[in-house]
């Protein structure tokens, strides 16, 4: 079963940085990320959330909106504890420093993974909207 991941329209009174309907954590994990025209490449995440996240790339190639598969390296569980999950996205910014993607289709076992990190973390106090 897929779940679609929507980000709800923004209100023109919002500001950029109030935009997400979900908490972003800054985190570092590895982000494998693959577009149409390039095999899986290795990356890290600055930040993550139930949305999307970003990551620190050259986006030289990439244009708004490009569809990019996603793999990320979620810790789960343990201290050390590690699966990856994949994720299609969309590319939502662009920026020197890399893009942000919003997440697209997401299955289920991703989607809960995702969501078991984020809000472990959260408990931690280390997130922020």
């Amino acid at each position: 079963m897929a779940i679609m991941l929507r980000m709800a329209a923004s209100k023109p009174s919002r500001s950029r940085a109030e935009r997400r309907d979900t908490p972003r954590i800054p985190t570092v994990i590895d982000a494998m990320v693959k577009t149409e025209d390039r095999p899986f490449q290795l990356f890290n995440t600055r930040d993550l959330s139930l949305d999307g996240t970003f990551v620190e790339m050259e986006p030289e190639r990439l244009k708004l909106k490009t569809v990019v598969e996603i793999a990320l390296k979620i810790p789960n569980g343990g201290a050390h504890a590690q699966s990856i999950y994949r994720f299609s996205a969309r590319v939502a910014r662009i920026t020197p420093h890399g893009v942000g993607v919003t997440f697209d289709h997401v299955n289920t076992d991703s989607y809960a993974a995702l969501m078991e990190f984020i809000f472990l973390t959260k408990q931690q106090g280390a997130f922020s909207f």
